[in-house]
């Protein structure tokens, strides 16, 4: 049960106390630890590929993105702060190295689509475009267990309201561990987790009656904060 009445309940497990993440990577950092860094990299790789699946949605992108994510990691060690709690700042690199790929998938399209028209061409309907694009929210699921509508209904969300919803709801973060991972007030976090609910709110109206029961696990899990 959680216990704060002011998070929102995400359906996972609790997550070991961060503090064991801290040590460990403070051994490798400052010990030159091996064995501890790759028990960070056991104890983190699962949920941290979950997310990236879920906010790119591509498993193929999001294993390039897990590697390049430890290796940012191993790379700006001396960069870390060790009073900051580690699983933020990991979750801080995966999301930064996230949204860069997802930039320059962006520009690639962009760039073939330009080169498509200017050949007198068009290669791909419209259709095409839409369903073979790899950010394509209705061909992914987010998770075996959740009904496709509650999947569609989050990935719909503008893209600055649904990376707080995986954040919190998914990856079960904090409010404070989630605005330390985008680098944003608490408030403006618990700003946009409102916005996001309303918007899941009104899209409530034109969902399936049988998926109303998935729906309302995501909306009422945050009603109290």
């Amino acid at each position: 049960m959680n216990s704060d009445p002011s998070e929102p309940n995400s359906g996972h497990p609790p997550a070991q106390p961060d503090a064991d993440g801290r040590n460990l990577f403070l051994r490798f950092r400052d010990q030159s630890d091996r064995a501890a860094f790759d028990e960070l990299a056991r104890r983190y790789k699962g949920e941290l590929w979950r997310f990236l699946r879920h906010y790119v949605h591509n498993a193929a992108l999001a294993d390039d993105l897990l590697q390049a994510t430890f290796l940012r990691v191993y790379e700006k060690a001396d960069q870390y702060d060790s009073d900051r709690d580690f699983r933020p700042w990991l979750y801080s690199i995966a999301t930064h190295a996230a949204i860069d790929a997802l930039r320059k998938s962006r520009r690639e399209r962009a760039f073939r689509l330009d080169q498509s028209n200017a050949a007198g061409r068009i290669e791909s309907s419209p259709t095409q475009l839409v369903t073979d694009s790899s950010l394509t929210p209705a061909e992914i699921a987010i998770d075996d267990e959740q009904q496709e509508w509650a999947r569609h209904a989050v990935n719909e969300l503008p893209e600055h309201l649904r990376l707080v919803v995986l954040l919190v709801f998914y990856q079960g973060l904090k409010y404070a561990e989630a605005a330390d991972v985008l680098g944003i007030p608490v408030g403006t976090l618990k700003s946009r987790m409102h916005a996001a609910l309303q918007k899941l709110g009104l899209l409530a109206r034109d969902m399936p009656s049988n998926a109303s029961d998935d729906d309302a696990g995501l909306t009422a899990g945050a009603e109290t904060s």
